[in-house]
């Protein structure tokens, strides 16, 4: 990007005639602000109470004309106040002192915890930015005995000493603070810019210095804005003059900040300095005795991961769109600051400034903004926004016109646009990104705005309005109509896990719920998004809830409640349950696997026309969620099935044929389906293909661990023995010719057949063989044996969890399958994949060397060697002709590629294709006398690879070095 800048000159005499000019235009004097960083908090439009860290502006210096603001003003009216970001403003031309207090002190039980800071101004120099005195560092990690994986597969047992670890370079520290650190307690006068050398115009982002990963998204961020603002009806200057460049000027301006919180994180930071023993510089390691492990005496002593960053929130100026917000005006609405320099309501410009204080990109766009003048034969400015500056850079030449923005992390952004028309509404503003959710739950709130201009208000109340909290009723009530809500049932938990049967379900407006007052019998445990769960013996009970608030004591901070009554419900008779037939082809020999819902979701296999009150699957007449009731599902001899309780079950029989297995259903009240649902699984006669997969280099070594899947091959097929006119018998003629490509895009959709694994018996790797997980229940060795207690609690426990309904449960690997069991089509073609199961050995062993690319039989350390995938067309070789010929699958073998994979050269011949029907380099229509059998290759091409990431669609990426780490080169 082109940027214009003032060269300075160290030339004396130009640098004296240049001081003088600018004292000539106005004195060059040092503004000061006093600025306090502390803990706060945020109410967020669903309730949720935040834990922050912000900037607060001190009093105003009477020398000084630059200005401090909350770009909250709402946060200032709360007790006590709430967190916002800040906004400081310095007239061109001066330089800047803030004067930073650090009051980032936290109780910690009967001690103080407290944390050091610092400020930066993102694109000017001062506040002891790049001084290598003033910057504070922490010691390296530890990096000895990484684990060698970050990523699951079988490798040392739990508790073993790690294998593959190498020795990791020298690293430097760490920095801690990259400029000035302020200690708590104290106050540091901070400067930016000189006399000499003034801050430069423009919008620039304040963030802290210290830990950016951790303070920035706790708030600690704002704008500073230098510029000589509109005054006495003389417009603004943004940006002076430079050379030929005019100056840009403006009538009116609204800074706007973007911003994120992640209240995961923000909750686990505060959780961290309030834990006593906290420290600044301990780094998080989740290991047995690192400050992340629960077991450890050091959990939570040190601050959390970032990496995990999620936000869910996301604001303009700190605040989340909030549409039901009972302050007038809506605190989304920000005015632009007087129009000035033009006729007021009629003319003029507004300068947006956008600052991205995030850690997520963003694409802001003004809804029914203009930018400039009419163009003939248009008779109204274009629409969208002119682009200005980015980061304190003006751009060159004529400002372009958007629609939107792309705003990295950390960038700015100033816009321009026409002073809106009086009477109208005001601009809506917000991310094209769509952040316009309130915790992943809450619609139209998050990142949106208003930008008010001549007293532009929000929309009508129609389309922002009040929140409104109305009673429910669940179980019986009068009069009817009732909403058919489940009840309670005495001594039965009654959970209501639907949103749209939760008690926000019957309000407007409303993004999130509390609990006020509980019920007075019953245990309830309330979700913000209106579920919950309620367990009591009573027939009858309330409770109270509070709506997009807070709940300090028994006080709502919104003050909109509702009252939700629980009577008792109808206990539903078995005959209100339904079930039906279902029926199950396998294309295995001996095994089937249906994941959940499975039968309870399945179309029964009868005659039946879906209607709203009779789906054509299980279902409770009453509406109460359905379940298998395990105790009732029975098999017909030979067939042996465990059976899920959401629906999805294992079965294997010891010979092909029909089978039979009868469940009933029982719905969440406990009642069990009176009549019995029965099932009919098909297990069809395997095709007895025969895989060998073998080491692709020596081709000797058979590789019998490993995992595999058959899919249909539905690309398009060019027989073999039918590629030369006229076919041979037997080809298809398709007018006389070869049938040839009509476009090269291949078929999508290839329909998986069957998948599995197969392996050592006991000791298949592919089959999940040593996978364990720790198991964080309570153990039962605690006083009084808990109930739900766990005798394995604090072990790690061999796991297999591919089974089909997606729990990991106990087992020491999966059922192995071998692709013999599988019923093939012989009227189809089908491809086999395989992955061996030593895949993972070279990344678990640290082998990169060629010890293994001659083939295992000749390796050293054969253990150290894997294999990546392989894979070979499954066709049929039939004899005969119609309804007589007789098909069978010929053995296939699979061969796999040793690791690590030697680089591989790409030879690329780009030609004209006068016949590009088929694809191929060939003589196909050449009409002078040159080059008329054979079509001419081409030149001056730059071949450039991009990763399609095993799909079609948009690729992940332009790949330019090999898996050595080697860049690619491009030869012509």
């Amino acid at each position: 990007m082109r940027c214009n800048h003032l060269k300075a000159t160290l030339k004396t005499a130009v640098l004296a005639v240049s001081v003088l000019l600018l004292g000539a235009g106005v004195a060059v004097a040092q503004q000061q602000v006093n600025l306090t960083a502390g803990p706060a908090t945020t109410t967020l439009p669903d309730g949720t109470v935040v834990p922050m860290w912000g900037y607060s502006c001190g009093a105003a210096t009477t020398s000084s004309t630059a200005t401090c603001a909350a770009l909250n003003p709402a946060a200032a009216t709360t007790i006590p106040a709430g967190w916002s970001p800040v906004v400081i403003t310095v007239p061109t031309g001066q330089f800047l002192q803030i004067n930073l207090t650090n009051n980032l002190s936290f109780t910690a039980g009967t001690g103080t915890n407290t944390v050091p800071t610092s400020l930066v101004i993102v694109g000017q120099l001062g506040g002891g930015l790049g001084d290598l005195t003033q910057r504070t560092t922490t010691l390296q990690p530890d990096h000895t005995n990484a684990q060698p994986l970050t990523w699951p597969i079988a490798g040392d047992a739990p508790g073993a000493p790690l294998t593959g670890v190498g020795t990791p370079p020298v690293q430097g520290r760490r920095v801690q603070s990259f400029s000035t650190e302020v200690a708590f307690g104290a106050t540091t006068p901070l400067t930016f810019g000189s006399l000499t050398s003034p801050l430069r115009p423009g919008t620039y982002l304040i963030e802290s210095g210290t830990h950016p990963s951790i303070q920035g998204p706790m708030g600690l961020y704002g704008i500073l804005v230098v510029t000589t603002a509109p005054a006495a009806g003389v417009a603004g200057t943004a940006y002076p003059a430079v050379g030929t460049t005019p100056a840009v000027t403006y009538n009116s301006e609204v800074p706007l900040l973007l911003s994120e919180i992640d209240p995961v994180q923000n909750n686990s930071v505060n959780t961290a300095v309030t834990t006593a023993g906290f420290s600044e510089t301990r780094v998080w390691s989740g290991l047995p005795g690192g400050c992340g492990n629960p077991s450890s005496t050091t959990y939570n002593q040190c601050y959390p991961p970032a990496v995990n960053y999620t936000p869910m929130y996301y604001l303009f100026n700190g605040i989340a769109f909030n549409k039901a917000s009972a302050v007038t005006p809506n605190p989304s609405l920000f005015a632009t600051s007087p129009v000035t320099g033009a006729t007021a309501g009629t003319t003029g410009t507004v300068l947006v400034r956008f600052v991205n204080a995030g850690l997520r990109m963003h694409v802001p766009s003004i809804v029914g903004s203009q930018t400039g003048i009419a163009v003939a034969p248009a008779t109204v400015p274009p629409a969208g926004f002119s682009l200005i500056a980015e980061d304190g850079n003006p751009l060159p030449g004529t400002p372009r016109v958007q629609s939107e923005v792309f705003m990295a992390a950390g960038k700015t952004y100033d816009v321009m646009i026409n002073v809106p028309a009086a009477g109208g509404t005001a601009l809506p503003v917000f991310d094209r990104q769509l952040s316009l959710s309130s915790n992943g739950t809450g619609r139209d709130s998050g990142m949106l705005a208003y930008i008010g201009t001549n007293g532009a208000g929000l929309p009508a109340a129609s389309a922002i309005g009040s929140a409104v909290a109305r009673a429910d009723t669940y179980g019986t009530c009068t009069p009817a109509p009732c909403t058919p809500l489940p009840g309670i049932i005495p001594g039965q938990t009654l959970t209501v896990s639907d949103p749209s049967k939760g008690v926000i379900a019957n309000d407007t407006n409303v993004y999130g719920v509390q609990l006020l007052t509980p019920p007075s019998s019953g245990t309830l445990v309330l979700n913000a998004n209106g579920t919950f769960t309620y367990t009591g013996t009573a027939t009858t009970d309330t409770f109270t809830y509070c709506a997009n608030g807070s709940v300090t004591g028994a006080v709502c901070s919104s003050g909109v409640t509702a009252q939700v009554t629980l009577n008792e419900g109808a206990l539903e008779v078995g005959s209100g349950i339904h079930v039906g037939p279902k029926t199950y082809t396998s294309t295995l020999a001996g095994s089937l696997t249906i994941k959940p819902s499975g039968v309870l979701s399945t179309t029964w296999s009868t005659a039946c026309t879906p209607t709203p009150t009779s789906p054509c699957h299980d279902y409770d007449a009453a509406g109460y969620p359905l379940s298998i009731a395990t105790s009732t599902v029975t098999a017909s001899t030979g067939l042996t099935v465990t059976m899920d309780p959401n629906g999805g079950f294992n079965a294997s029989a010891g010979a092909p044929g029909t089978y039979t297995l009868n469940y009933n259903a029982q719905n969440s009240q406990g009642t069990v389906s009176s009549a019995a649902a029965t099932v009919t699984l098909i297990f069809p006669t395997a095709s007895n293909l025969s895989v060998t997969v073998l080491d692709g280099k020596d081709r000797t070594t058979h590789i019998t661990d490993y995992r595999w899947i058959i899919e249909e091959d539905r690309t398009f097929y060019v027989d073999p023995n039918c590629t030369s006119n006229p076919p041979a018998a037997g080809c298809p003629t398709a007018g006389g010719i070869v049938p040839t490509f009509g476009t090269n895009f291949h078929t999508s959709y290839m329909p998986v057949v069957a998948t599995g694994c197969t392996g050592p018996t006991g000791a298949a790797i592919a089959c999940e063989n040593g996978q364990t997980v720790y198991d964080a229940g309570t153990p039962c060795t605690s006083p009084g044996v808990p109930a739900g207690c766990s005798a394995t609690a604090g072990t790690h426990v061999s796991t297999v969890c591919d089974v089909g309904n997606g729990v990991c449960e106990p087992g020491t690997q999966q059922t192995a399958v071998d692709p013999s069991q599988v019923h093939l089509d012989p009227t189809k073609r089908y491809y086999l994949s395989v992955l061996p199961g030593d895949a993972g050995n070279p990344f678990a062993n640290a082998n990169v060397s060629a010890d293994c690319t001659n083939g295992v039989a000749h390796a050293t350390n054969p253990s150290a060697c894997g294999h990546g995938m392989g894979g070979t067309p499954v066709i049929p070789t039939c004899t005969g002709t119609g309804t007589a010929a007789v098909c069978v699958f010929n053995p296939v073998t699979v061969l796999v590629q040793p690791d690590p994979f030697p680089p591989s050269k790409l030879s690329v011949f780009v030609f004209e294709d006068d016949f590009p029907l088929n694809g191929e380099q060939d003589g196909g229509g050449g009409t002078g006398p040159v080059n008329t059998n054979n079509e001419a290759g081409l030149g001056h091409f730059n071949i450039i690879l991009f990763d399609d990431a095993g799909g079609t669609g948009d690729a992940t990426g332009q790949m330019t070095y090999d898996m050595f780490n080697q860049p690619l080169v491009n030869s012509l």
